[in-house]
């Protein structure tokens, strides 16, 4: 039996790919990343002057790399190294998009992103962000337990598969399966991780309600986590709020700190100095 996450109906409704691109901005760099056999993704990293962790994040179903050449700015002010993706069928990304593609394409992109940060020479954790659709990727990642991905934050993000299934507003189907659970679930790939986790959420978010942001947070197994719903603002007018870059620069800090602590123990230290740390639209 076909999945109807696997359906041109579901993801025709799920995926708004547009091929906008813009060039790199000065110091910023474009990578492609081969997920399969004729299919590239485009990077994009930007630079930051004082970073205390790489932060590689999975947009929105409407977004683009194109519209964070902005955000980059403001990601880099608490200490973020961005890096952006593009799914399949979007700007300069070959190929098309599916809900069952995007998973497979962020860890083969997550594992991409750290050899290259090695390859540079940088030991800036890596943390992993989804906004909105892009969480489903980033729980993907969550719960592969990759040693590479030091902390996930979840912006604006699903955390019900029926619910999305529901919103979707498609004719009435066959009750989900367990493969589908066991495939799509945020909440038991969540439960499944000890990755430190950050979870942002606008009280009036109408596209995805914020019991959905609760569930994964209680779903989560990290023993470092936190729920910060932020109140009068909505699904694309989150990061208008200061708590909400004050939220991501005390999470970023928290996790560049135990990075260190972990690499100081590695070689022996008996001390470690501390970090000191000082939106586009989705549908």
């Amino acid at each position: 039996m076909t999945s109807i996450f696997d359906t041109p109906e579901f993801n025709d409704r799920i995926f708004f790919p547009d091929r906008e691109w813009s060039v790199p901005a000065d110091g910023a760099s474009d990578r492609f990343v081969e997920v399969e056999s004729g299919v590239r993704l485009h990077v994009r990293f930007y630079t930051a002057s004082e970073p205390v962790a790489a932060l590689l994040l999975f947009h929105g179903n409407g977004e683009l790399i194109a519209q964070y050449d902005r955000a980059a700015s403001p990601f880099a002010k608490v200490g973020a190294r961005l890096i952006v993706m593009d799914y399949r069928g979007y700007g300069r990304s070959d190929g098309a998009p599916t809900f069952r593609n995007c998973l497979h394409d962020a860890v083969v992109v997550a594992t991409h992103v750290r050899r290259s940060l090695d390859e540079e020479g940088s030991s800036l954790p890596l943390v992993v962000m989804g906004r909105s659709l892009g969480a489903a990727s980033a729980a993907e990642i969550a719960g592969r337990n990759l040693d590479a991905v030091r902390g996930i934050v979840l912006e604006s993000g699903a955390g019900d598969i029926e619910a999305t299934v529901r919103r979707r507003n498609l004719p009435p189907t066959e009750p989900l399966s367990k493969l589908d659970y066991d495939d799509f679930d945020p909440r038991a790939k969540l439960a499944r991780s000890g990755a430190p986790l950050l979870v942002l959420h606008a009280e009036r978010d109408a596209s995805i309600p914020v019991a959905e942001a609760i569930a994964a947070y209680e779903a989560s197994g990290a023993v470092d986590k936190r729920l910060a719903i932020i109140s009068d603002l909505g699904h694309n007018t989150l990061s208008l709020d200061p708590r909400y870059w004050q939220e991501l620069r005390a999470f970023l800090a928290r996790v560049a700190e135990r990075a260190l602590g972990s690499s100081c123990r590695a070689v022996g230290g008996t001390s470690c100095p501390s970090t000191g740390v000082d939106p586009p639209r989705d549908r």
